[in-house]
This record gives C-alpha cells, sequence and structure tokens, in this order.
C-alpha cells in the first residue's frame, strides 16, 4: 500500500514540470516508457531466470 502511494507521488511530482516542458505529448511518453523498459527487463532477465527455476 505504500509503494503505490509512494509511486503516484512520484508520478505526480514528475509530471508537473514534463507538462509544462513539453505538454501531454512528453508526459505520455516518459509514462510509456516505464512499462516498456520493465517488459524488456522482464524478456531479458526475469524470463531465464524463471525458467531455471522452475
Amino acid at each position: 500500500m505504500t509503494s503505490i502511494f509512494v509511486g503516484g507521488a512520484l508520478s505526480s511530482a514528475l509530471a508537473s514540470p514534463l507538462y509544462e516542458y513539453g505538454g501531454w505529448t512528453l508526459v505520455a511518453g516518459v509514462a510509456s516508457a516505464f512499462p516498456l523498459v520493465a517488459l524488456i527487463h522482464y524478456l531479458v532477465i526475469g524470463r531465464p531466470h524463471a525458467a531455471r527455476i522452475g
């Protein structure tokens, strides 16, 4: 529960200056980068690791 609150607070704090600097395009681009990085991390590190354990 705490991590959800902290994540939301950090995202809000990051979104405000991004919106001021580049508008919704920049905010959406940065927001899209986080799940993309998580997917790449899973495919490169998580998936092979899970296959060795399971």
